[in-house]
Formats: structure tokens, C-alpha cells, sequence
């Protein structure tokens, strides 16, 4: 997905009070309010992978990370089908719930998935030539690349199958995703 926009009429330097940015949510307000992490960083997309395996026993598939708009709608179809500890728990908190019931209780519970693409498409956007390969990559593997993208022309951040991160030389780089499932 691509989106240009064009903004002009700026004004600069205009003072803005930090309580124009609350929202202001009347108390009897009955709908969804959804939240999204305040900072879209490794951490939170380490945090989304982390309830993901939770709840479905793997990473999610590429064209989710790169394309999905709603991850927290496609976890919870998928959570219809996971045997999981973390799902069969979850399906049985929202058990006899109503729709908007589900949706309010899970808010909070996904939060840290909602990021997962965004961070994806963010990396993108920055050229950060990023790479994910969920399709092969598990949480038992350990030392191989689950998601990388370019820091600098020396250096690039690598998250492994176990959900730890560190910077790696191009050449490691390299020697890393050679050594990738097929």
C-alpha cells in the first residue's frame, strides 16, 4: 500500500497546550476505543511476536507483518483454531460475551500485536530494507534471522527465532540468512 499526501499553510512557532491532544471521551460513551502503542519501536514489535507465539504456537506469516492492517481482527480468527494454553484461556474469558463485550475486554490484551505491521511498513517507508521470514523461521530457532532491516551502510539489527536482537556486520548478515530454513 502507498499513500502520498500534500499538507501546505503551515504555521510555525503557533503555542499549542499539551491538553488539546487529550481526548475527550464522554462517560457514557458506549463504543471501542483502541489503542495503539504510543512508540512503534523493536521493543513493541518484540512484544506483538511475543503474544502472537502465545497465542498461535508460531510467528505470523509474512503477508500478515507486511501488509495486514488489522492484526488484531486476523489473531482472533486465527485463535478460533489454536490450541494453545494462551488461546484455549482467552477463549474461554470471552466465552458468552457480546461482540462490542469481546472487542472491549481484548483492547488492552492485543495492544502489543497491533504494531507488528506497522513497524514492518515504517522500516519500509524509512528504506530500512527490511526483511521477515516468519514462513520459516520458528521460536525454536534460535540463532536464525526472524526479522532484519538496515541500521547504516555498516550494520544491520537482526531479531532471531528466540526473540533476541543485536547489530551485525553485512558480512554477518550475509552468513546469518545463508543458513536460513528453506
Amino acid at each position: 500500500m502507498s499513500t502520498h499526501y500534500v499538507m501546505y499553510d503551515f504555521q510555525w512557532d503557533v503555542p499549542v497546550d499539551a491538553a488539546e491532544f487529550e481526548p475527550v471521551i464522554p462517560d457514557d460513551y458506549t463504543g471501542l476505543v483502541i489503542k495503539y502503542p504510543a512508540h512503534i519501536t523493536e521493543e513493541t514489535n518484540i512484544q506483538g511476536l511475543k503474544v502472537w507465539v502465545e497465542l498461535l504456537g508460531k510467528y505470523p506469516d509474512p503477508e500478515i507483518i507486511t501488509n495486514n492492517d488489522d492484526v488484531a481482527t486476523t489473531v482472533l480468527r486465527l485463535v478460533e483454531k489454536s490450541e494453545t494454553p494462551a488461546a484455549l484461556r482467552l477463549k474461554e474469558e470471552i466465552k458468552g460475551l457480546m461482540d462490542d463485550e469481546i472487542s472491549n475486554k481484548l483492547v488492552d490484551f492485543l495492544m502489543p500485536i497491533r504494531g507488528l505491521s506497522r513497524f514492518y511498513r515504517w522500516l519500509q517507508f524509512d528504506k530500512k530494507e527490511p526483511a521477515y521470514y516468519g514462513q520459516t523461521v520458528t521460536p525454536k530457532d534460535a540463532d536464525k534471522v526472524l526479522m532484519r532491516w538496515k541500521v547504516s551502510d555498516n550494520e544491520y539489527r537482526v531479531i532471531y527465532g528466540d526473540l533476541h536482537a543485536e547489530t551485525v556486520t553485512p558480512e554477518k548478515l550475509a552468513e546469518l540468512e545463508a543458513n536460513l530454513p528453506k
